[in-house]
């Protein structure tokens, strides 16, 4: 608990100046908007201090994230540096390893810091061709009116929108133009605006109103829209080093006293270097990972006597002190936000050099939160060394291509 709470200590110094240096680069939440369109919410922008609780059928886990992101000029550089800390509300299960994970860290009470190296170039959005689009859907969202009847609409309502800019087009919005243009012919039934407004808006023009399935184009549009976004985002790169601690606790008995239980606490480390590039939904990932471990001991059935009637009272416990593990390993990870299937996935392997072990995990997300964020879904995975295969339902744990 000592190494999580000096993370935590060390998260809450860093909350304020995390929020004010997001709050001051406007460029960057400008970029960060293609990522963060409403069908594309569940990629995450990665670069938000978070807490969230991990629920699964294994174990629970609560985790907390500080992330701060600074430029380095005006050339697409950026430097993003993340906290992490996640402790297990059960210490029953402290010792459980993620499914599909050669990795020993993903027991116990753990902290990790990175350091991120980012080269972001800005997009080369035509943004004439956007507009374009965009203005030619309008017609088809408010049948028999144009972008400038609705610029004009919301002009009337003295709105500062802009319909055909990044995220503007939504039904609250159109609402507000058509208000504003009935707004306008009723004027020009009283003869109160100049001629050129009634030149447009003439009194025995059909009042506007949103397309009878207007719920199914719009969302059509926004499908086109953020394509045309999304083949303009150019790949981003990042090289990231991380450095993680766990800490483990064990019980077990020796063989000569097995009436004397022996509790012990063991602290692991990792170094890893991965360059990871992302391409607008979806991302690959490969890296190298160097890392000191514990684990428990086989267990066996330990009996000892019982009172004085000659009954045994018996117990699994481990019969040995946890082993240390050192390990050098390789892995690849992919993340796939898929548009269309409403579904999320990340399929990792990875390869322990010394020992030519295995493993395989495929989180697949299914389930979004009241945000439309992916936090819930099933989690498969296998490893080599014992040939086991195992499965687990997870809960809390969001989709991002950052992290």
């Amino acid at each position: 608990m000592r190494l999580l709470g000096f993370a935590l200590l060390l998260i809450v110094c860093a909350q304020g100046a995390v929020a004010d240096e997001l709050d001051r680069s406007w460029d960057t939440a400008n970029r960060l908007t293609p990522l963060s369109t409403p069908a594309g919410k569940s990629a995450g922008t990665g670069f938000v201090s978070e807490f969230t609780v991990e629920a699964g059928d294994a174990d629970s886990k609560a985790n907390l994230t500080v992330t701060r992101l600074l430029s380095h000029g005006d050339s697409g550089q950026y430097f993003r540096y993340q906290l992490r800390a996640s402790a297990p509300f059960d210490r029953k299960k402290a010792d459980q390893v993620d499914v599909g994970s050669l990795s020993g860290l993903t027991a116990g009470t753990s902290v990790a810091f990175d350091i991120s190296r980012m080269h972001w170039p800005k997009s080369e959005l035509e943004m004439t061709t956007y507009e374009k689009q965009c203005q030619t859907a309008i017609s088809t969202l408010i049948p028999g009116y144009t972008w400038k009847d609705t610029a004009a609409g919301l002009v009337a309502e003295q709105s500062t929108v802009v319909l055909c800019s990044k995220g503007a087009l939504t039904e609250a919005n159109l609402k507000t133009a058509i208000k504003g243009i009935n707004k306008l012919i009723e004027s020009c039934k009283k003869g109160k605006p100049s001629p050129i407004a009634c030149a447009q808006f003439p009194a025995d023009r059909q009042p506007p109103s949103l397309a009878p399935d207007f719920k199914d184009r719009i969302k059509e549009v926004r499908s086109s829209l953020e394509q045309a976004i999304d083949f303009s985002i150019k790949p981003i790169s990042l090289w990231t080093l991380s450095a993680a601690a766990n800490q483990q606790k064990f019980s077990y008995v020796l063989e000569s006293a097995p009436t004397e239980k022996v509790d012990t606490s063991e602290r692991g480390w990792s170094l890893t270097l991965a360059y990871t590039r992302i391409y607008g939904r979806w991302l690959w990932s490969t890296g190298f990972s160097r890392e000191r471990s514990f684990k428990g001991g086989p267990t066996s059935q330990i009996c000892n006597p019982f009172g004085d009637s000659g009954a045994l009272q018996c117990a699994d416990a481990a019969t040995t002190a946890p082993q240390e593990k050192n390990k050098e390993l390789l892995f690849a990870e992919s993340r796939i936000l898929f548009r269309d299937m409403d579904i999320a996935v990340s399929p990792r392997i990875e390869f322990d050099i010394d020992d030519s072990d295995w493993a395989i995990q495929v989180p697949a997300y299914l389930a979004r939160n009241e945000k439309g964020l992916f936090t819930g879904g099933i989690k498969l995975g296998w490893t080599s060394d014992d040939d086991e295969f195992g499965a687990s339902v997870f809960v809390g744990r969001q989709f991002s291509l950052f992290d």
